[in-house]
């Protein structure tokens, strides 16, 4: 399940440039039967003397997309409580195992299929598969009992999201 939009790009970028990277690698390796396409690359190098700049930039280029998308879908994602002169940092895993926990004692034969997302401004957001769980007497109960877990737990008294995925 794709957390957010970023992370869908992201994977649709990874997914290009692999595929490019196995067309190149396939064409090198036909190339260097076919005497026509050696010439043909040849010619392109000759007639283009900033062909292999214009490669380099490119595949740079993605190279560098590609670390940045890493390095944002793997930072560690906090939560941050002031709680008078001093702040508590509470990493997003344990807040996804709070609700977890909270998931599997509701509904013990249902796979707890979810995840959280922290927003911006420390928003946490509930990412999760329901199964005819959308009446409002349902979602009133979640929401009123992981509000609850969610003050009593880590001292969050902001509001969160639920989103869930039928």
């Amino acid at each position: 399940m794709l957390k957010s939009f970023k992370e869908g790009v992201f994977s649709a970028i990874h997914l290009l440039l692999v595929l490019l990277l196995v067309s190149g690698g396939v064409l090198l390796i036909l190339g260097s039967f076919m005497k026509n396409l050696q010439n043909s690359f040849i010619h392109i190098l000759l007639a283009y003397p900033n062909f292999l700049l214009s490669i380099g930039i490119a595949i740079g280029f993605f190279g560098l997309v590609l670390l940045f998308g890493f390095y944002s879908m793997y930072k560690p994602r906090y939560y941050q409580i002031a709680m008078g002169q001093s702040k508590v940092l509470v990493e997003k895993n344990i807040i996804q195992d709070y609700i977890k926990n909270y998931w599997n004692e509701v509904f013990p034969t249902e796979k707890a299929d979810l995840d959280v997302v922290i927003r911006s401004k420390g928003v946490i957001e509930i990412v999760t598969t329901s199964k005819n769980h959308t009446s409002p007497f349902f979602l009133e109960k979640v929401q009123n009992e992981l509000g609850a877990i969610l003050k009593n737990k880590l001292g969050y008294e902001g509001k969160f999201i639920l989103t869930l995925i039928e």
